[in-house]
């Protein structure tokens, strides 16, 4: 039997034939895994060379080209890539590529190969995670280097919001962490939490982290990596040297400098501490073959501390140690080293001092102790602030730490003494800082809203919450509240000067995270773990050293001082508004608060246009002078119009602006000397007052001139003398007191000689508003009084019918009366007579003062003189008003160069309206004018 027919042999053989191949080629692809796992490359090549899918993948879902690179085989890739095989394939687990295998594993050869021939060095897996992600979280500082060579996004974020420098962070890789910063990462930049990695540093009070961090930020930081020749060279090798030469402290009013020799980098040259100081300094060349901006002055000693230990040990009383100290140092210039060496003085003695009171019983000794120690610490602590830039000397570790405990010291040791103290309320001032404590009952703080404001800037200020007492209550039922305003304390910290004067763009910019204003500081309670209640928290607003009038200024960040950690903090702390000049924080915890910013430049202000307002600010000036010296030399030079009251007050009027626009075009801008600038604001704080003053003195004898206020028969009265007491004696009353009263505080000389826009500013507003007030009250009476007696301009007419009109009827009656009428027609006549000659009388002497010949005038005419001298007085008002008001806001520049050209304009017309309108028009004068010409 035949099991197999013709037709089936050929179909079966078809059939075996498609199996065979099928299974040849799956053998094959199976065969190229594996052989590319065991690193076979002349196998793999047969394999591919026979059909094999370079594309397959095996149950991992990895294809040829991931095992070969996790593998670490170059060979192997190479032969993949011939093939073309995918770089950016994906595995199907995790979605990493090959690049990204290699990247962890830290195989710079195969990451750098993969990049060559094209992967994509930002590709992302499953968590969004780069290539430069796996790198710095498993520790490859060659790889992480190599992938930014290539340009790899160094602030790209995962599906968590981490950099690679947040990964890096996280797990403390220094080296990878070192690394990257070369590459300016935005350490600003917060993970899904709100957090940013200077904030995880500080939250988990990793010193060194925070030290690297704040150090790379307080340096300039090129955006474009590869930038510059020195980052090329340190991707290679890190063999640089700083060059031999003259290095200065760069402080400018410190002349130290020193001669540098050639030095390798990473490595110190050794110098001696400067004049005036003993021990040994260093400075050091940076990694990149650059010298540090500072040298290390730590270990140079001005003052010899032979055996403080030792007295601070025994039994002596702190309060003799600290005096001693405090002596020791007068007349001494405090090198670096003494900051640190008097810190911990002080610390050691503030503990010993804290033990002492407890063994003390007698209240009162207690407090003459406390006060002894406290008036020591301060001094000390005012010499150590008085001169920031010596902090420089010190490497930014040791400057934290000592910030750190000085600030510590100076507040607890003010809580102490308020513990104990006679007084509720004492307030000590030094040169650096002031500090207010208050030990009170708690249904005092019930009743007020408790605010400090800074002594030096009024722009800065705190408020603590209604209800901040509920917090902390002492047994007594009383509660201590320690407030402390520094002035430098700030710049310790800072890479800039301390006043913005002495910054030096080239030198100094850009400076990132520079704390822009200055620092205050409350302690509620005995310690610093105060928080504010649920939704109340502490307000303070901030001013700001380097405003933004003048500074490219960065983000804008509210911090407070976390003492435990040595470093600024922001959680608790959040910024409300800011603009250009201040900012205004909200924190629910308090130590030391303050402000932190970029300062990325100078703004570039066009010459051309500030020269073009300079010079035409001074041209209004002159002009207006020149105009108002006419006025007044017309209104004293003749005979007839100086007999007249109103003129004599126009010269008054006209010399009290014309001084107070020469104290403008002379010292408005002179900032540079406080005592100079502080003189010119009072000059003109009086001018200015005077000036108004006279405005109201016009208005009022316009009143009293158009009402006869003042009817003397026999004798002449002239309120001249009392004008002058009102006009001038008022004003520098007023004036004197207010500087006994405020001892002469309160003035600007940030950008004018003013009063300050925070603080005495009410000093001038006030009364010009009241004097404004009784000035139009007194214009709107004058009207009131010429509208009554004269009537409006087109009254006149009507009014001389009406009156002829009575006279003849009352003629014609009378002439038509019976006899025995005639007698009381005669009176009635009389009294007519006598009334018309009265009022006629009257209108005459009312002119008397416009027209100083005492020329008759009818009440038309009358009538017209006392509208144009009411005119004329209130457009001078308005006028000065408006040329006042765009003043202020051109000393505020909040509006630019438009402002300034209305101030300039409103200026310059001041003084020729009021020529025009006082003089020009004034027909008396200007007959004396061409009588004296001709």
């Amino acid at each position: 039997m035949t099991l197999v027919s013709g037709d089936g042999v050929v179909i079966w053989s078809i059939v075996l034939i498609l199996l065979s191949q099928y299974l040849s080629i799956t053998n094959a692809a199976l065969n190229l895994l594996d052989v590319v796992k065991l690193g076979s490359v002349e196998r793999a090549a047969g394999l591919l060379e026979g059909g094999a899918s370079v594309s397959s993948r095996d149950n991992a879902g990895c294809t040829p080209l991931h095992n070969a690179a996790n593998a670490g085989d170059i060979q192997m890739v190479k032969l993949l890539l011939r093939y073309h095989a995918n770089l950016n394939d994906r595995e199907s687990l995790h979605g990493k590529t090959a690049l990204h295998l290699a990247a962890y594993n830290g195989d710079e050869k195969m990451v750098d190969m993969l990049l060559r021939a094209g992967a994509n060095v930002d590709s992302i897996d499953v968590n969004g995670q780069t290539p430069l992600h796996q790198a710095a979280w498993n520790g490859q500082v060659g790889v992480s280097l190599t992938l930014l060579k290539h340009k790899a996004d160094i602030n790209a974020q995962d599906k968590y919001g981490s950099t690679p420098m947040r990964l890096a962070a996280t797990k403390q890789f220094y080296n990878v962490m070192k690394e990257l910063l070369i590459y300016c990462p935005d350490l600003r930049l917060k993970d899904n939490k709100g957090v940013t990695v200077l904030d995880f540093a500080r939250k988990k009070e990793l010193h060194n982290l925070i030290s690297m961090f704040e150090d790379h930020l307080r340096r300039a930081c090129s955006r474009h990596r590869l930038a510059t020749v020195v980052r090329q060279v340190h991707l290679i090798h890190n063999d640089g040297k700083c060059p031999s030469g003259e290095r200065q402290y760069p402080d400018v009013h410190i002349s130290y400098s020193w001669r540098l020799e050639e030095t390798p980098a990473g490595e110190k040259d050794e110098i001696p501490c400067p004049g005036g100081s003993n021990g040994t300094a260093s400075w050091t060349c940076d990694k990149d073959g650059k010298w540090l901006r500072t040298p290390d002055l730590s270990r140079c000693h001005s003052l010899l501390f032979h055996g403080w230990q030792d007295n601070v040990t025994a039994a002596e009383v702190v309060t003799t140690i600290a005096a001693s100290l405090r002596h020791s140092r007068r007349d001494v210039t405090l090198a670096p080293g003494d900051l640190i060496t008097i810190t911990e003085i002080l610390d050691r003695l503030h503990a010993k001092h804290k033990q002492d009171l407890k063994s003390m019983t007698l209240g009162i000794a207690k407090w003459k102790i406390a006060m002894r120690f406290m008036n020591s610490t301060l001094e000390l602590v005012d010499t150590m602030l008085n001169k920031p830039t010596i902090w420089w000397g010190l490497d930014y570790h040791s400057r934290m730490t000592t910030f750190s405990r000085l600030q510590n010291i100076l507040t607890f040791t003010t809580a102490i003494l308020a513990a104990h103290q006679m007084d509720s309320v004492q307030d000590f001032m030094a040169n650096t800082l002031a500090t207010r404590v208050m030990h009170r009952p708690i249904h005092y703080f019930k009743s007020i809203l408790l605010s400090y404001r800074h002594p030096k800037v009024n722009g800065t200020f705190l408020s603590l919450p209604h209800n901040f007492y509920e917090t902390y209550q002492r047994d007594d039922k009383n509660a201590t509240v320690v407030m402390v305003a520094y002035k430098n304390l700030h710049c310790t910290l800072n890479t800039l000067p301390c006043s913005p004067q002495d910054v030096q763009a080239a030198r100094d910019l850009p400076a990132l995270s520079q704390i822009n204003s200055l620092i205050m500081s409350v302690i509620i309670g005995e310690g610093p773990n105060w928080h504010a209640p649920l939704g109340e928290p502490v307000a303070v607003q901030l001013q700001h050293v380097y405003n933004g009038d003048e500074y490219m200024l960065g983000n804008r960040t509210c911090v407070w001082w976390n003492g435990s950690s040595h470093s600024w903090a922001t959680d608790g702390c959040r910024l409300m508004s800011t603009n250009d000049h201040f900012s205004i924080c909200h924190c629910e915890r308090v130590s030391s608060l303050a402000v932190i910013m970029d300062v990325n430049g100078v703004i570039s202000k066009s010459s051309v246009i500030s020269q073009v307002l300079r010079c035409v600010t001074i041209v209004s000036c002159v002009v207006s002078i020149v105009s108002l010296g006419l006025c007044v030399l017309c209104f004293v030079s003749f005979k007839n119009v100086r007999a007249n009251v109103l003129s004599l007050c126009h010269a008054n009027l006209c010399l009290c602006l014309m001084l107070s626009e020469m104290v403008v075009l002379g010292g408005l801008y002179i900032i540079h000397n406080k005592l100079i600038c502080t003189i010119f604001a009072k000059v003109l704080h009086y001018f200015f007052l005077s000036t108004f003053a006279w405005t109201a003195i016009e208005a009022f004898h316009i009143y009293v001139t158009s009402a006869k206020v003042f009817q003397v028969s026999t004798t002449k009265f002239s309120p001249l003398k009392y004008y002058i007491l009102v006009g001038y004696l008022l004003p520098f009353l007023y004036v004197a007191l207010t500087l006994a009263f405020t001892k002469a505080k309160g003035y600007s000389y940030e950008k004018v000689c003013w009063l300050s826009f925070q603080g005495l500013i009410w000093n001038f507003t006030v009364p010009l508003a009241v004097i404004l007030l009784l000035t139009v009250a007194a214009y709107l009476s004058a009207v009131y009084v010429v509208w009554s007696r004269v009537g409006p301009p087109n009254k006149n007419i009507d009014d001389k019918r009406s009156s002829s009109g009575s006279s003849t009827t009352l003629q014609s009656r009378c002439s038509d009366a019976p006899l025995w009428k005639n007698l009381s027609c005669g009176q009635e006549k009389y009294s007519a007579i006598k009334k018309k000659n009265h009022n006629t009388s009257k209108l005459a002497k009312l002119v008397v003062d416009s027209n100083p010949e005492g020329e008759a005038a009818s009440g038309k005419r009358l009538g017209k003189s006392l509208r144009r001298r009411i005119g004329t007085s209130i457009v001078v008002l308005l006028l000065l008003c408006l040329t006042w008001l765009s003043g202020l806001l051109y000393i505020l520049d909040a509006r630019g160069s438009q402002i300034a050209v209305t101030f300039i304009v409103l200026n310059s017309l001041q003084g020729i309206v009021i020529f025009f309108l006082h003089v020009v028009t004034n027909p008396w004068i200007m007959r004396d004018v061409k009588s004296v010409l001709s």
